[in-house]
């Protein structure tokens, strides 16, 4: 619901507190309605606040500056991003203890809950959120971002030693005094995933800038003069099992986060694939009292229709919701490359960021700020059975973490061809490899590879969606909300049993058989797709010129970073594959044989994200140096 900023220097005051107001207006998207500024008085802390209003309509409320214990001599200052879905019991339980409550906002909790119970005040919060607060009393910096990552937190110091922070990387570059040297293996790591788990990103710890980080999902932070100072604070519960009525419990829980995800003050639009998990999130809010004019959007394309609007408009007339569905041409999409470059700060992994952009822009324009959207079924219930390479494909590759790595090297070996004899020098695909799989694949609990690969894919693939639904949804000034993240519904999701979700072929049967009395016939058998991409032979040309264009028109500083020879080889493999493409099926969807997902254990073959990959990266690499 918003955008935040700051300035931190611990041993004088703030060199440029001016600045704070041009990293603010960097985050408007994400808050259009109010701004804010607190300045502490010893002038070493500067915050900066961007609000999208939700609950609590006061468009003033933006920083909150609450006194300590409610006596009046010290504060606690804080900018929050987010929801706190529990804030309505922590409220009772505070009044309780004598906590005078100065504001109808969600967030004055979590200055309680620090006041009462310190750094572990995380631990009592459920909701989808990320903070930075300042105790004057005690002179400490407090920064904590929610469980599964849904509300970004970028941070960084600069060359004076400042500490600075902002919800996404444009606005900390704003700062005058920070590094903008990007990150090398950041670069490669969004190559090597993109090429192997159809997942272009970075690590949940970096950017695509060298000094700019960002605080990981489900940690906290202390930050002082000496850096800043870690601590996770949950870890996916995998590893248990429950044998018993799991239907029952999924479908009391899930019900349950979507009430809570529900606005009380504003109408609610839903991101309907016609799949099965938008399809239950909307089923759901529909019979919630707290629905409001309900909305749902399913993005499709000009001559190329899909069939996930066919299954929305089942879902939307059974239930009498109305349903926009945004019809975006090719020339459109290769209009919105800036665009899905700019929100992410970075290049971009797939065409289908620009549907998720066009559904946004529709969604705000249909008057709407808040959305539910379906992220986390497919993880959490082995959604992803059809493509799990631990499941169906590529078994030896996901046994054991030898296996795994062993994989990444093969496909690391290919990228590598994407990149300069100079450009590889500064990195190691090797360290970034290991880096991966311990974070990803080895830190699960459990030494089942089902479980393990379950981990992977909950930890850094819902991670990348979660990033680009929030860049996509906030730069339309629109709050995407996840009622699959609750923690409850979680931890009950993970100890579904693999033969209670899998069941005759079918992925996620535990929300099938709990959701059907409420579900179409056609939802309730259809199986897993993913978001729509254009797959029209017009569009695949379209970019293909693009790229070429964008091969010739590039600096030296570009092909300082990727290997000219190898990426225009590329170019003329793509244009010759849709010539050969176009001869054997016609002008109209040929191309989605290239947009179709490559199986991890294949040999790589070319595709249409590949080439996206390829052509945003060298724009924004021609932006950046």
């Amino acid at each position: 619901m918003c955008g935040i900023t700051g300035i931190v220097n611990h041993k004088e005051k703030v060199l440029n507190p001016i600045a704070i107001t041009d990293m603010s207006d960097e985050l408007k998207h994400r808050g259009p309605d109010s701004r804010g500024t607190y300045i502490s008085p010893e002038g070493r802390v500067v915050f900066g606040h961007r609000r999208l209003s939700l609950v609590g309509l006061d468009k003033k409320a933006t920083i909150m500056s609450i006194p300590k214990k409610a006596d009046g001599h010290f504060e606690v200052a804080i900018v929050f991003n987010g929801e706190i879905y529990n804030f309505r019991e922590l409220k009772k339980y505070f009044q309780k203890r004598g906590y005078i409550s100065v504001s109808p906002s969600d967030f004055e909790v979590i200055v309680f809950a620090w006041q009462e119970w310190g750094v572990k005040c995380v631990d009592h919060l459920t909701g989808e959120f990320a903070f930075v607060l300042y105790d004057e009393e005690s002179k400490e910096i407090f920064m904590a971002r929610d469980r599964t990552g849904v509300k970004p937190l970028f941070y960084g110091w600069t060359k004076n030693k400042e500490f600075v922070f902002g919800s996404e990387p444009k606005a900390i570059l704003r700062y005058p005094d920070i590094d903008k040297t990007i990150d090398y293996a950041s670069v490669a790591e969004f190559l090597l995933m993109g090429h192997t788990f159809a997942a272009g990103n970075q690590s949940e710890r970096a950017s695509y800038y060298r000094n700019i980080h960002q605080l990981p999902p489900a940690h906290r932070a202390l930050v002082d003069e000496k850096g800043v100072h870690l601590t996770r604070y949950y870890d996916l519960p995998i590893g248990r099992e429950n044998k018993g009525d799991n239907k029952k419990t999924i479908k009391k829980l899930l019900t349950q986060s979507v009430e809570d995800r529900l606005p009380d003050e504003v109408p609610t639009s839903i991101g309907l694939s016609g799949g099965l998990d938008s399809s239950i999130i909307a089923a759901l809010a529909k019979r919630s009292k707290k629905a409001k004019k309900l909305l749902a959007s399913c993005v499709s394309y000009m001559g190329d229709p899909n069939e996930d609007y066919k299954h929305a408009k089942i879902l939307a007339k059974k239930d009498k919701i109305k349903l926009v569905g945004p019809v975006i041409s090719s020339k459109e999409m290769m209009a919105t490359i800036d665009e899905c470059i700019w929100s992410l700060d970075g290049p971009v992994d797939s065409i289908r960021r620009m549907g998720m952009h066009a559904n946004y822009k529709k969604i705000h324009d249909e008057g709407y700020r808040a959305t539910l959207i379906g992220e986390g079924a497919d993880e959490f219930n082995l959604g992803y059975y059809h493509k799990f390479p631990g499941l169906k494909l590529d078994k030896e590759y996901c046994k054991s973490a030898k296996s795994l790595k062993k994989m990444f090297r093969l496909r690391a070996e290919y990228v590598e061809r994407f990149f300069t004899k100079e450009f590889l020098r500064k990195i190691s695909f090797d360290q970034i490899i290991d880096a991966i799989i311990k974070e990803n694949y080895e830190r699960c609990p459990s030494s089942d590879p089902i479980k393990r690969m379950q981990y992977f894919y909950a930890k850094r693939f819902l991670q990348y969606l979660e990033d680009g639904n929030d860049r996509a949804s906030m730069s339309h000034s629109v709050e995407a909300r996840l009622p699959f993240v609750d923690p409850d519904l979680i931890k009950a999701s993970l100890a579904v049993p693999q033969e209670q979700n899998i069941v005759n072929g079918n992925e996620k049967n535990i929300l099938r058989e709990a959701f059907k009395d409420i579900l179409p016939k056609e939802i309730y058998k259809r199986v897993k797709m993913p978001f729509p991409a254009n797959e029209s032979m017009e569009f695949h040309k379209m970019l293909s010129l693009e790229f070429a264009k964008e091969i010739k028109n590039a600096d030296r500083g570009v092909w300082s970073v990727l290997s000219k020879k190898f990426v225009s080889q590329m170019s003329l493999n793509f244009q010759k594959r849709i010539v050969e493409l176009e001869k054997q099926y016609g002008k109209n969807k040929g191309g989605g044989f290239l947009t179709a997902w490559l199986p991890i254990g294949q040999s790589v073959t070319i595709r249409t994200n590949q080439v996206f990959s390829v052509l945003t990266l060298i724009r924004w690499l021609g932006e950046v140096l």
